[in-house]
């Protein structure tokens, strides 16, 4: 995913971006609602996060990643929602290994 390189810089103001995503069958543009310092909890602990959450209209797919502050902003959970509202499938982050090297 990669959506923060993507993105314009953030402030921690800016509650709704939009961004260019290309999806693999073109190029779209999204809007996000963004949470700042929202805590997550996961098997490596709690971790702080800025949640995005797709504003999408009814029956149309959602999409909501959790990117970790912690560690350079990598996504450590991301839910797809289907077109019906309901949780589509969903993964959170066990492990991280990090080296600045």
């Amino acid at each position: 995913m990669s959506i923060f390189i993507n993105s314009p810089r953030l402030k921690p103001a800016q509650e709704i971006v939009s961004i260019n995503i290309g999806t693999g069958k073109k190029l779209e543009t999204f809007r996000f609602e963004i949470a700042f310092e929202e805590a997550l909890q996961t098997a490596m602990g709690k971790l702080q996060t800025v949640h995005f959450r797709k504003l999408h209209k009814a029956h149309q797919e959602g999409l909501e990643i959790w990117f970790a502050q912690e560690y350079r902003l990598l996504p450590v959970k991301m839910r797809h929602i289907d077109r019906d509202g309901k949780i589509d499938a969903e993964a959170i982050i066990t492990d991280i290994r990090v080296s600045d090297e």
